[in-house]
């Protein structure tokens, strides 16, 4: 009885910041906010603006106003923005303002009507690794292809 904590111990080093090493908090990048470069992340990320790189991420979500220049490897993956590059994921969705330019691999794809899709989808029967460099097109033959702004109706 010496060495273990009480119940009312445990509340409080929880409130202190003790919080359970499983619970993270999701990343975002904001509209604001240029990225050119790698994304990165074993946990969940949230992204409103721009990157130019190459994306793996465990759970991502695009926002509606976010540009991705680049390819996008994810378990989970929502786009609702523009990506003009590749995209692996296991798990797909396509919001109705997603605008895709790039092929689609995956085991299980969802799209509202609205989406537009310029690229091959092709589904695959084995798991999508985030943490493993998928083979892909390189950024600048992308960039060539969306030179023009994002432009908001």
């Amino acid at each position: 009885m010496l060495f273990r904590k009480t119940r009312k111990e445990n509340r409080i080093s929880k409130s202190l910041g003790e919080a359970d090493r499983n619970e993270t908090i999701p990343s975002l990048i904001s509209a604001d906010l240029c990225i050119t470069g790698d994304v990165v992340s074993n946990g969940e990320v949230h992204i409103e603006g721009k990157i130019e790189g190459v994306i793996r991420v465990k759970h991502l979500t695009i926002g509606e106003k976010a540009q991705i220049i680049g390819s996008v490897t994810g378990n989970d993956v929502v786009i609702s923005g523009r990506v003009s590059g590749d995209v692996r994921a296991n798990k797909l969705h396509l919001g109705k303002n997603a605008n895709v330019e790039g092929d689609l691999e995956h085991n299980s794809l969802s799209m509202e009507a609205g989406a537009t899709l310029e690229g091959k989808c092709h589904r695959v029967n084995k798991s999508i690794d985030p943490n493993a460099n998928g083979s892909s097109q390189t950024q600048q033959t992308r960039k060539q292809k969306t030179d023009k702004p994002i432009m908001s109706v």
